[in-house]
């Protein structure tokens, strides 16, 4: 089942529509943040999640008639009305309207994931932006052959991130991200906060070569990459040390 609050008033979700002439449906305006709650409907990550929000409300100068306290209020009222305890929010804001969803969050059985790769590069990749058409395509595409997201790369096979999540890997102990041209991500930001990393650029192959991959967002959390389409990682001991630290922090 799933909750709605749509500009501050509870809603059925198969009640609203969007004018088909609008900048939001014609050229994608709009920003979203995607959260979950942690153990009894605790939301740990909240502030972080609007904190970017707003920012992006302010560098694109989107009209938004809410605060970051409003939101902040229809998140809290839905997630306490939800009778589940772990929910996947949505927070969508468009121009002067803003919508906040919530239903029952299944975790995955399989802490690792399996990627593929799609020659593609996120557009404003330092927004949440509603304009998703590339990343949207990468991970429906590796949906469809059996993976689940795709490694974003340019035309020199540099590595950006996935269609849904940032991305990590590790050489002889160290761990490596890529500074800039991905989004930052409020769990990439827990991973960056809470141990050494280090930046720096990767092609496909050169990923191929790395001890270990993992790859963090706000849903799954931080999960190992056991498979870059044929090619299988044997370790995923700083995947599994972090993971333990998240969880240490989401139970405090």
């Amino acid at each position: 089942m799933t909750k709605c609050i749509f500009n501050n008033q509870w809603c059925e979700l198969e009640e609203l529509t969007i004018p088909i002439h609008s900048d939001t449906v014609q050229f994608g305006t709009g920003l979203f943040e995607t959260l979950r709650t942690y153990g009894n409907k605790q939301l740990p990550f909240l502030d972080k999640h609007l904190q970017r929000l707003f920012s992006s409300i302010v560098s694109l100068n989107l009209a938004c008639d809410y605060s970051p306290s409003d939101i902040k209020a229809m998140v809290i009222r839905l997630v306490e009305q939800h009778v589940s305890a772990l929910q996947r929010i949505k927070i969508l804001v468009i121009p002067e309207d803003a919508l906040v969803t919530s239903l029952k969050l299944i975790e995955p059985a399989d802490a690792s994931c399996r990627l593929t790769h799609w020659q593609t590069r996120r557009g404003m990749p330092e927004h949440k932006s509603t304009s998703y058409l590339q990343c949207q395509l990468a991970w429906q595409m590796a949906q469809d052959a059996g993976f689940d997201d795709s490694i974003l790369t340019d035309d020199a096979g540099q590595v950006y991130e996935t269609g849904r999540a940032n991305l990590f890997w590790v050489k002889d102990g160290q761990i490596f991200t890529r500074e800039h041209d991905v989004l930052p991500g409020i769990m990439r930001d827990f991973v960056l906060t809470n141990v050494d990393v280090q930046f720096s650029n990767v092609t496909y192959d050169e990923l191929l070569t790395a001890d270990e991959v993992f790859i963090t967002n706000s849903i799954r959390g931080i999960a190992s990459v056991s498979t870059i389409d044929s090619h299988n990682y044997q370790t995923s001991d700083v995947a599994t040390s972090l993971r333990s630290e998240l969880r240490a922090f989401t139970q405090t």
